[in-house]
């Protein structure tokens, strides 16, 4: 029989495996000790970009996919269930509280793997881009994504990117080059805000917010009520 496992091991995130198969997962699943809540996270192998949630239920090894939004955020497809994450970290740490699907199984025992991918966790470290992108070092930015730097959405700590510290800085030649470099304007962070919100909260970045959503999304992407007043190029209300 598999040990207990406290929740300070399901936070260290060790339990993805990658691309590996459903009889390989189920492999690893029963090897663990085949205990009801022994789960593990792996990439699909029928469904590119998407990953899978393996876990025991009722002594059965259950299979469910995690689609990945292309914008920011992933959730479970299984009946009658539209919660959204934006992290696979924070999807773990929900459904070790919460039942699985319509099952009544919580996942509690993970199977020892390694740890994510940093671009699908909330929750991350902070790394040389965020530093460099907080202290408002445009040639150091500027080096990391010239030399093709793979981290430009990864997440500190606190669910920010590189992108979110540039705006809330008011770094407008900072945040131009992370937006060239194709960075993602609908990342969430730990309080569900994103790049824009940041900017568009702050008047003194509102031609900053008009050019980021004039060249890269669409007004569609903020709240109505942001919608709405960046029409009108009005103050917005605040967030919350």
């Amino acid at each position: 029989m598999a040990s207990s496992t406290s929740r300070s091991d399901i936070d260290e995130d060790r339990f993805y495996f990658g691309k590996i198969t459903s009889n390989e997962a189920d492999e690893i699943l029963m090897k663990e000790g085949g205990e009801e809540g022994t789960f593990l996270i792996r990439e699909s192998c029928s469904s590119p970009g998407n990953f899978v949630l393996s876990f025991i239920s009722d002594g059965q090894p259950i299979h469910i996919l995690i689609q990945k939004y292309k914008g920011d955020g992933f959730s479970l497809v299984v009946l009658n269930e539209a919660r959204l994450f934006s992290g696979l970290d924070s999807l773990v740490a929900y459904y070790s509280q919460h039942p699985v699907g319509p099952s009544t199984t919580t996942l509690c025992h993970p199977c020892p793997g390694n740890p994510f991918p940093a671009d699908v966790c909330l929750h991350g470290s902070s790394n040389l881009l965020h530093r460099s992108t907080s202290q408002g070092n445009i040639i150091v930015v500027s080096e990391l994504l010239k030399a093709g730097y793979k981290k430009i959405d990864v997440r500190n700590n606190t669910g920010q990117t590189a992108l979110h510290i540039a705006a809330m800085k008011g770094y407008q030649e900072v945040a131009e080059m992370l937006l060239q470099h194709e960075a993602n304007v609908e990342v969430r962070d730990e309080e569900g805000v994103t790049p824009l919100h940041d900017l568009y909260l702050c008047m003194k970045q509102l031609r900053m917010t008009v050019w980021i959503v004039s060249r890269h999304c669409w007004p569609w992407v903020l709240p109505p009520i942001h919608a709405m007043h960046f029409a009108k190029h009005q103050q917005v209300l605040p967030r919350g």
